[in-house]
């Protein structure tokens, strides 16, 4: 073999080997599955305390994976196998029968906001390992009303209806857009309370009704964004409204924090 046909065949083989290479460098593993380790430290506090805690993990190609934590799961690290590049994992506490697998969490025409707690991200999994710590967030708002009794009379006859355009959360907790209506009746003290979820305008309504006869319609969600309330919280803040027809004032309480505006009522 002459030199210049045995420096051709090194060329070769120095080209094939560096073909191969370079496959195994760019080998496709879009197929090969990630483990995603579930950190529960966060979730540990809500299980046993009476709130199913529900983990719910989407991918592409249609892969869905629930699984219902009991106390037991809350106690060391989940690791779950689920594809790649990325997943969104949910984690809720108290949604109940609210929550719809696909569609998130639902709240039936009709019905309060479950007392949800709940937690949701994109997550990378396009190595071999990724890891979340969900972290809980309290995503409803509990609405206290008292209506003041004029001229003595006690309104036990009366109660409320609250209605906006949120329905829920979709599994990203983006807000679902559609009809939601709640009633409350009111309790030995006079209070009707109704838990709501979080809001994205103004656009909240409140009726006082006598059984079922509508009598005053107020811009409730005008008053509440007249009181700063922050709607973007990462823990919703609970409301307490004082309706006084006497004074024609509306109070809003939320925590230490008071304010009186005057009433302006829908007929």
């Amino acid at each position: 073999m002459c030199f210049s046909d045995l420096k051709c065949w090194g060329l070769g083989l120095l080209g094939c080997l560096s073909a191969a290479l370079s496959c195994s460098v760019k080998e496709d593993r879009s197929d090969c599955p990630c483990y995603l380790t579930v950190d529960p430290v966060e979730v540990s506090g809500t299980c046993g305390d009476g709130f199913p805690v529900l983990l719910s993990v989407s991918g592409r190609q249609d892969f869905l994976m629930q699984r219902d934590l009991e106390s037991g799961d809350c106690e060391t690290p989940l690791v779950l196998e689920v594809p790649r590049p990325n997943v969104f994992v949910s984690v809720l506490a108290g949604a109940g029968e609210c929550f719809i697998p696909g569609e998130g969490l639902v709240i039936p025409y009709g019905a309060e906001c479950p007392p949800v707690r709940m937690f949701s991200q994109r997550v990378v999994t396009d190595g071999e390992t990724a890891r979340v710590v969900p972290v809980l967030h309290k995503a409803y708002c509990e609405l206290a009303v008292r209506i003041v009794p004029v001229n003595d009379v006690f309104l036990d006859r009366f109660h409320i209806a609250i209605e906006g355009n949120v329905t829920g959360y979709a599994p990203d907790s983006s807000l679902l857009p559609g009809d939601f209506r709640s009633e409350a009746y009111p309790t030995a003290e006079g209070v009707c309370v109704t838990r709501i979820p979080r809001q994205r305008d103004a656009s909240l309504m409140m009726t006082v009704l006598e059984e079922e006869k509508p009598l005053r319609y107020f811009a409730l969600g005008a008053y509440i964004e007249q009181s700063g309330y922050d709607w973007l919280a990462a823990d919703l803040e609970d409301i307490f409204l004082e309706i006084d027809y006497a004074a024609t004032a509306f109070t809003i309480r939320v925590g230490e924090w008071e304010k009186t505006v005057e009433m302006e009522v829908l007929i």
